[in-house]
């Protein structure tokens, strides 16, 4: 999500990507923001604990 957990710049327009950039160099607030909230979703989303979860429950399904 755009200045959640990343930066969304239109693709193929280079003037949006340097003034995205620029605005999270100057902005301390939205660097650490982006920071926390990235790390929480990849954590929830892709973290160790889920992907084990995920690969025990397709061998069991292989398995029967």
């Amino acid at each position: 999500k755009h200045q959640e957990t990343g930066l969304l710049v239109e693709p193929e327009n280079p003037k949006a990507l340097s003034q995205a950039l620029l605005n999270l160099i100057n902005d301390p607030g939205l660097q650490r923001k982006i920071s926390v909230q990235s790390r929480t979703f990849a954590h929830e989303h892709y973290g160790l604990e889920l992907m084990v979860k995920k690969t025990l429950a397709v061998y069991q399904t292989m398995v029967g």
